[in-house]
């Protein structure tokens, strides 16, 4: 049986990069919990996906890392994403997401999608940023050379975690196929709708990210 490290060494030397992906199961939620996110979802229709440590007021936050102590923080939720979500159909009016999607293999945002239709009320409107495939591009791929691909393999991808990047017609194919209504592309900090403006806080990835708002 070959060691794990010398396995790493091989893989490392042929090119490929190794890290561990560090996730943590969320609890159920108990039955108080329940009867408690029922009770805050009759009052607020705003939900972040893949919040981390950017807490919106008003909005449920939701994040496979966060320490779920929901009966102390209703707003906060520790949930598995790409698991069905535990809220009834035509929920949400409004969503955001910031640098979270490009976190999933392609199926698995897919899964994702298709639980924001699903809970999502008719007319809602999903916002996304994440680091798309043609501002990659324009970034990290200054030139055709292997060397810069080897480069920006590690920069764009693997240093953070990223498993498949959008582009704006891919996701448009995808989002239309799942029966979404419209598909739009925006500016940074721009939207035509008041919860979802303003809310990029990395203008350092604003040539970088895509911005795109997607209706039920």
């Amino acid at each position: 049986m070959i060691h794990k490290n010398i396995a790493k060494k091989i893989l490392n030397g042929l090119g490929y990069d190794i890290y561990k992906r560090n996730l943590k199961i969320p609890h159920e939620l108990s039955n108080d919990e329940q009867r408690q996110l029922l009770v805050l979802l009759s009052t607020i229709d705003k939900v972040q996906y893949g919040s981390g440590e950017q807490y919106l007021h008003g909005w449920l936050n939701i994040d496979l890392k966060i320490k779920n102590d929901f009966l102390q923080n209703p707003y906060k939720l520790a949930i598995d994403l790409t698991s069905p979500h535990p809220f009834k159909n035509d929920t949400f009016s409004f969503g955001y997401s910031e640098d979270f999607i490009e976190h999933l293999f392609q199926y698995d945002q897919i899964l994702f999608l298709t639980e924001v239709y699903r809970t999502f009320k008719k007319g809602g409107v999903l916002r996304l940023s994440f680091p798309g495939l043609e501002g990659v591009l324009n970034r990290h791929y200054i030139d055709n050379t292997y060397k810069t691909a080897e480069i920006a393999k590690k920069d764009a991808y693997t240093n953070w975690g990223h498993l498949h990047l959008f582009t704006v017609e891919e996701l448009t194919m995808v989002c239309k196929h799942l029966g979404f209504s419209k598909v739009e592309k925006k500016l940074y900090n721009q939207s035509a709708y008041g919860p979802l403006m303003n809310r990029e806080l990395r203008l350092t990835q604003s040539d970088l990210n895509t911005f795109i708002e997607i209706t039920k």
